[in-house]
């Protein structure tokens, strides 16, 4: 990955990797390290270049196809976001697929520090390219800027950065947005045998709004929303993550589901085995 001179100056330094690692603590490490272990297992597809051949002899076709990774994968963020297990849905998937260059840029519009378990969850998967911008830093980059060649740009900044003159007018890229303007939903369903941890559901999903149900709700829960409704008719609504038995998740168009013990992860539901991939096709006749 190419970057300016200016750019690698603004690396997150090793002393405060170490500080973020000591203050994440051991019971969220754990945590980390099982969601990195998930993603490699349910990304587990070839990393590098492949190619097919399919002749259709009905049509007396024959097709060539071919896909190799990008080149690196640019992920541009807001300092102040907080949930770890969304940039690891993004970056592990693409150690996978063979992308070599993995760059992770936090868009600082405050004075604040990143967030110290994003930190540490990016260490713990091999990502050593952590940057701190300024907004007006992003907004200057050249526009023959080099680092957009052959990569994918992963927006989770407030403002949409595609419009940004050094990466609008910038060579060949993909570029996709994962920021969500409101909340993502959530529903929890308490039955006896589900003992869920809700800490770490609040603690790994912070973008999340949780709606908690069913026939052993507590009366309470600090941080979640208890509701009393049957679960036909909570699925009337939306929601982005259930968190239940298999058995009721099938019934629903929910795009993600957990069981106790996968409480803290997360997979962006248009990222599959192919996203991180250029691909090309040719046919010909025979």
């Amino acid at each position: 990955m190419i970057v300016s001179k200016d750019l690698e100056k603004r690396l997150i330094d090793d002393n405060d990797l170490e500080k973020s690692y000591s203050i994440t603590g051991d019971l969220n490490r754990s945590w980390m390290k099982k969601q990195i272990a998930c993603l490699f297992n349910i990304y587990n597809h070839n990393a590098g270049f492949e190619s097919t051949s399919i002749q259709h002899m009905r049509a007396g076709i024959q097709q060539y196809q071919a896909q190799a990774p990008f080149q690196s994968l640019l992920v541009f963020v807001n300092n102040s976001f907080r949930a770890w297990n969304r940039l690891l849905a993004l970056t592990v998937p693409a150690v996978t697929s063979g992308i070599k260059d993995i760059g992770v840029f936090f868009v600082r519009d405050n004075q604040a520090e990143p967030y110290p378990q994003i930190l540490t969850a990016l260490e713990l998967a091999g990502i050593e390219n952590i940057y701190v911008i300024t907004q007006d830093q992003l907004k200057s980059l050249p526009v023959t800027s080099d680092m957009f060649q052959n990569s994918i740009i992963a927006d989770i900044c407030p403002e949409n950065i595609s419009h940004f003159p050094g990466i609008s007018l910038s060579g060949n890229f993909k570029y996709t947005r994962c920021f969500h303007k409101s909340s993502f939903e959530g529903l929890v369903w308490a039955e006896s045998e589900y003992d869920w941890n809700l800490e770490i559901i609040q603690e790994a999903h912070p973008d999340v709004s949780f709606t908690i149900a069913g026939p052993e709700t507590p009366i309470d829960v600090p941080g979640l929303t208890v509701s009393k409704k049957d679960f036909s008719t909570l699925t009337k609504k939306h929601w982005d993550l259930f968190l239940g038995p298999e058995n009721l998740y099938t019934q629903t168009n929910i795009p993600l589901g957990l069981s106790p013990g996968m409480e803290a992860l997360w997979l962006w539901p248009h990222i599959d085995n192919h996203f991180f991939k250029t691909r090309q096709t040719y046919c010909k006749e025979i």
